[in-house]
């Protein structure tokens, strides 16, 4: 939860480069707690923010008790938690339209959460996200990190002229001149990065490589990340003989991932649901690495011309763009773009807009 108070605008509305935390104890430790103690804690100290210009809340299922602090107040939207109990808006592993009594209900009680399964808790959760979308208008702004997260929560009722949508920034700390290259086996050599799920696609892209080969190509794909669909899709490539074209990298600390991008000739992301923006773009364009992307979520925005899109869960299509640009050309064309691409993301474009958008909300514009 990030705070602008007093100090940081004056009459003139000077901003000030420093932000900083609320000490009081209950506050200070929210994030230990679950969804409900969290609205419960700051229902009780609502008060306390009284002394504030703007409260900015990182936590997007908390739009209900957020509503009832006494001073304007910004949500920011990075997932589909504001109405979907689920965050995913993932049902029986395809795309879910919205929300249902009986359905969201139903999807709360197959949680993974031990607590799910008490009604008395299911029945809390719910009311929680449906108080959620009673109370959305009393937000002052909504801080959307991509056009699809701004499109579906007006689909569900969300006031659009409150929304702002202002894209993540790149770490500059992701990227390092010290990283040294690696050179990864494969023409091409392929690349894929995320936690290991089904609505993360992998086993398309595992799929695509089986057609790779039939067209004369020697691919090879390294997956980068771990997760409870590893030993699925592990068996997948085995059952595809595709063990000596696959490689389980497993976990890869985040310091380390960039020499991964940098020493592949294509990064692919092969999602089957909307998420929210996907960081992993901006660190394929920090490598220069060109993108092929399922056609999803804000994707085609995001990258534009340093990547190409294939239809979502069709793994024939995706090996038909890998093969299409799998010539020197092609590749060094994205990669260019990418590069030029990722000054868009830069920290200070990403806090200009964010300051810009605190300004108005402060002054009712």
């Amino acid at each position: 939860m990030r705070l602008q108070g007093n100090e940081h605008i004056n009459r003139k509305n000077k901003i000030y480069e420093n932000f900083y935390d609320i000490y009081d104890k209950d506050i200070k430790n929210i994030f230990r707690y679950n969804f409900l103690a969290r609205s419960i804690i700051i229902l009780k100290k609502r008060n306390f923010f009284k002394k504030y210009d703007l409260v900015h809340c990182y936590m997007h299922k908390l739009i209900n008790p957020i509503s009832f602090i006494p001073t304007k107040t910004i949500i920011s939207l990075n997932a589909y938690g504001g109405f979907c109990p689920k965050n995913y808006l993932i049902k029986d592993n395809n795309q879910c339209n919205g929300p249902d009594l009986i359905k969201c209900y139903k999807c709360i009680l197959k949680d993974n959460n031990t607590l799910s399964k008490y009604i008395p808790y299911t029945t809390l959760k719910y009311f929680h996200f449906y108080m959620n979308r009673i109370r959305k208008n009393k937000i002052d702004g909504y801080h959307c990190i991509s056009n699809c997260i701004k499109n579906r929560y007006v689909q569900q009722g969300f006031p659009e002229h409150k929304m702002k949508t202002i894209y993540l920034p790149y770490d500059k700390d992701f990227k390092t001149n010290k990283s040294p290259d690696i050179g990864l086996e494969g023409n091409p050599s392929l690349l894929t990065v995320g936690f290991l799920h089904h609505h993360k696609g992998f086993q398309i892209a595992i799929k695509a490589i089986q057609k790779i080969l039939k067209s004369g190509l020697n691919p090879h794909l390294y997956i980068c990340g771990d997760g409870p669909y590893r030993p699925n899709l592990e068996k997948l490539s085995r059952k595809l003989n595709l063990e000596n074209h696959i490689t389980f990298k497993g976990f890869i600390p985040y310091q380390k991932l960039y020499i991964y991008y940098r020493g592949a000739d294509i990064f692919i992301y092969p999602g089957i649901w909307e998420e929210g923006f996907g960081r992993i773009f901006l660190e394929a364009m920090m490598a220069g690495t060109p993108t092929v992307s399922s056609d999803v979520g804000d994707a085609k925005n995001i990258l534009q011309e340093s990547g190409v899109f294939f239809r979502k869960n069709d793994y024939v299509d995706l090996s038909n763009k890998i093969i299409d640009i799998c010539n020197e050309a092609k590749l060094r064309y994205m990669s260019k773009n990418a590069l030029k691409r990722i000054d868009n993301f830069a920290p200070e474009n990403f806090i200009k807009q964010l300051i810009d958008f605190y300004k108005n909300i402060i002054n009712d514009l």
